[in-house]
């Protein structure tokens, strides 16, 4: 009985190890590393390192795109605040013919105002005359 489990066994394990064999000759690169253990070692650290890379590289442009979306606001207020300094210097420093053109609109108003003034200081000195005789 125990010569029919043993032989049950070498059975199994050959039909086994010649499916795995023919497996591995088929995938010649699996089979490669299943027969030089060493190289499967060096090969997989080789693969850390470049994912290692791959992920440092994707975390350095996710930082630069965090970076760029959390100084927009930033940039933005400045260049408003550029854009009104600006607009505060032009308006401070007119140039000659629009100072001129002010200038005479001024005086046609303080004209119209002052001549107004005199109107009403005419009617008051006369209405103070007519009242005294």
């Amino acid at each position: 009985m125990a010569d029919n489990a043993d032989n049950l066994v070498a059975r199994i394990e050959a039909s086994l190890q010649a499916s795995l064999e023919r497996w591995l000759l088929e995938h010649r690169i699996i089979g490669f590393f299943w027969h030089h253990p060493p190289m499967l070692v060096l090969a997989g650290l080789g693969i850390l390192i470049l994912l290692s890379g791959l992920w440092r590289a994707i975390s350095r442009g996710s930082e630069q795109i965090w970076i760029a979306l959390l100084s927009l606001p930033l940039r933005l207020l400045h260049l408003v605040g550029l854009g009104s300094i600006q607009w505060l210097r032009r308006r401070a420093d007119p140039t000659p013919q629009t100072r001129l053109a002010e200038i005479t609109a001024r005086l046609d108003d303080l004209s119209q105002e002052q001549e107004a003034l005199l109107k009403e200081l005419r009617g008051l000195l006369k209405l103070g005359a007519d009242e005294r005789v």
